[in-house]
């Protein structure tokens, strides 16, 4: 939907400038390399960049407190379906804890609340046929990248084959492949068969 290289970003861009920081939680050399590349990128476009590495805690805290001009996140986009991406940026899809006392819900942890995307999420969730759910859906996306000027820069994704005689495999909350208790079918005969 929205592919801008980046000479269309210029030209979207065109006449301005400003200074920002980015901050990110400074864990491992991936986040740093992101930053760095995010930075570098915008940089290019004629602002004024710096990336600023927190500790988790003090990460925690300028997300808490909303003290930062940018903020990385490693959000988790944990199926292919566009729904699941979207649908936790509005606050009642968020996933965040409710005030059942006082009805009032949390916004996503970025803090983005927008009636608007509110309503367009509504009306996905309320969708009936895949036609009419793609519709509302690249509605809604509109709303968002209209809004926020910094989103979703990559997807990290990994793709597995396994036999179907691989019994006993799992996954954690990320994705990732937990072979721990994984067993082949009939391992001691193959063992056997090849002289194992």
């Amino acid at each position: 939907l929205y592919t801008y290289g980046a000479a269309g970003a210029k030209s979207a861009l065109k006449g301005k400038s400003g200074s920002f920081a980015i901050t990110y939680r400074n864990a491992n050399a991936s986040h740093k390399a992101v930053a760095d590349y995010v930075t570098n990128a915008w940089s290019a476009l004629g602002f004024t960049v710096k990336a600023e590495g927190l500790s988790n805690q003090e990460y925690e805290a300028a997300l808490l407190a909303g003290t930062f001009d940018v903020l990385m996140l490693d959000y988790q986009g944990l199926s292919s379906s566009a729904y699941s991406f979207l649908a936790p940026f509005a606050k009642y899809y968020s996933g965040s804890v409710v005030d059942v006392r006082g009805e009032l819900y949390t916004p996503h942890i970025t803090g983005y609340q927008s009636d608007a995307y509110d309503r367009a999420i509504d009306a996905v969730f309320a969708a009936t046929t895949r036609k009419d759910r793609a519709a509302k859906l690249h509605a809604a996306e509109k709303i968002l990248c209209q809004d926020n000027p910094a989103i979703a820069l990559y997807f990290n994704y990994d793709a597995y084959l396994a036999s179907d005689r691989l019994d006993d495999l799992a996954s954690d909350v990320f994705g990732n492949r937990i072979f721990n208790n994984a067993s082949l079918d009939n391992y001691e005969e193959v063992n056997d068969a090849i002289g194992g």
